[in-house]
């Protein structure tokens, strides 16, 4: 009986606390077989830059995320100490634990409860990885200039600019691990032990979803090439009557060959 209540009082001074570090200094055990997260995804490349007119190069593909980890089990055999002792409280903790990589393990422990918190004892799955984000595509190059006109020549119209390089794909993210088992075992007459465990065990969360990248701007048409203006300047001859003279005019005409 005074081991019950002991019990209980610890129970109840951890509730009316508002939590367990402030109703204990020292913890008790913790098993825990939760499984590993998951690795990220990695990110794709960015598309290289294309020259003068040529495209951009496209950005790669995001490599896979990694599913989280299954989680393990747990056996635990609860008992009140069987050899009277000064001490109180003393629970007997027994039996075994399945890490999540299958390797097994014997748990054999004696607790002093009074001075500590909860046995703990974990089974999350673990998180799935979150996908990569696609490498973004390259800018496009921009495009040659046109050719000046001269005059005999009209000028060239500058050349499109390339296309913009594709974004790569981002990856899903990859499930979560599954949650594994937690088993508690008692007497009857050592039901109150079970005031002490408290136990968690929940899949892993899926990991998010990377984005694909974004398409690379397309370049910028090159510049026409300038227009070319000239004049030419003619004489033509004028036969004045009141003078009775032959005199040379001056004629000039204006060109213009266009530009690109």
């Amino acid at each position: 009986m005074l081991r019950i209540q002991r019990l209980l009082l610890v129970s109840m001074a951890v509730l009316t606390s508002g939590g367990l570090a402030s109703a204990f200094a020292d913890p008790l055990p913790t098993y825990d077989v939760s499984g590993r997260n998951g690795a990220n995804g990695l990110s794709g490349r960015n598309g290289s830059s294309g020259y003068y007119d040529s495209s951009g190069q496209n950005g790669t593909n995001a490599g896979p995320a990694q599913p989280g980890e299954n989680a393990g089990s747990i056996l635990l055999n609860l008992s009140t100490n069987s050899v009277p002792t000064s001490q109180t409280g003393v629970v007997v903790i027994t039996g075994q634990i399945m890490t999540p990589n299958h390797v097994t393990q014997n748990v054999n422990a004696a607790v002093e409860i009074g001075t500590s918190g909860y046995i703990f004892a974990e089974a999350n799955g673990g998180k799935g990885g979150n996908g990569g984000a696609g490498g973004d595509g390259g800018q496009g190059g921009d495009g040659r200039n046109g050719r000046d006109a001269f005059r005999y020549s009209p000028g060239e119209n500058g050349g499109n600019g390339g296309n913009g390089g594709n974004g790569g794909n981002g990856t899903p993210g990859a499930p979560g691990g599954k949650g594994g088992s937690v088993a508690i075992r008692v007497k009857r007459s050592d039901t109150q032990l079970l005031m002490v465990v408290k136990s968690s065990v929940y899949g892993g969360d899926g990991g998010s979803s990377g984005s694909n990248g974004d398409g690379g701007r397309g370049g910028y048409g090159g510049r026409g090439g300038s227009s070319y203006s000239w004049s030419e300047t003619y004489y033509r001859s004028h036969y004045d009557p009141a003078t009775h003279t032959t005199v040379q005019v001056p004629y000039t005409t204006w060109h213009q060959m266009p530009g690109g």
